[in-house]
């Protein structure tokens, strides 16, 4: 086993954030998640190294801000917005325990866009 890859911060982020999105619970299942998703997952990030293990996401997001995280996110949101305005979004709310805190998260989707969010 390889113990020296290296795996960029946006591939690690990228892959928290969408397993998170589509129901992962823990590190193992985002890996797992990762791994059953990398062809869909290369359309964005490279992924040379594969998906990194559920210790390294574990380490990456303990180093990461949190607030700094939250504020990206609300921008993403933001950003994304304008492209929905008139149009029908279903909203559904839930309570997370996830890898750093309790986070109450919101889901808009929109079918027509094909498009799914949180805030």
């Amino acid at each position: 086993m390889n113990r020296c890859k290296i795996y960029p911060l946006s591939e690690v982020l990228f892959l928290c954030l969408i397993s998170t999105i589509c129901n992962a619970r823990s590190f193992g299942e985002m890996v797992e998640f990762g791994e059953l998703n990398l062809d869909w997952f290369r359309k964005y990030f490279p992924y040379e190294s594969g998906v990194p293990s559920h210790d390294t996401l574990n380490r990456c997001m303990s180093l990461v801000c949190k607030v700094e995280m939250e504020r990206m996110l609300q921008e993403l949101i933001r950003e994304i917005r304008p492209n929905v305005e008139g149009k029908q979004i279903s909203i559904d709310g839930i309570l997370k325990r996830k890898w750093f805190a309790k986070v109450h998260v919101l889901f808009c989707i929109n079918p027509a866009l094909k498009m799914l969010a949180n805030a």
